[in-house]
């Protein structure tokens, strides 16, 4: 969960950058305390990559497991736009 974050902070980042390539890894089989769902192989993340040419996001990840083996779940990319403000 904490890299999902991650990687939506760097997508946001490499929008505002030239061509450019973050990668996060995460450790294994650490979910979140206030996490409620099955604590299964494939809804947890090892890493996730997203890179930018100047044009084209891709997003890339490595799972613990099978994405679509827990009964009900859905694999999702989601990102996060943000700007700039004075508070």
């Amino acid at each position: 969960m904490r890299l999902l974050y991650l990687v939506t902070s760097a997508t946001v980042l490499l929008a505002l950058a030239n061509p450019a390539s973050a990668t996060v890894v995460d450790p294994l089989d650490d979910f979140l305390s206030t996490y409620t769902g099955p604590l299964n192989d494939d809804v947890d993340i090892l890493s996730g990559d997203v890179a930018f040419d100047g044009t084209s996001y891709f997003l890339t990840s490595t799972m613990n497991g099978a994405i679509g083996t827990t009964t009900g779940s859905i694999f999702v990319w989601g990102s996060i736009e943000a700007a700039a403000r004075r508070v």
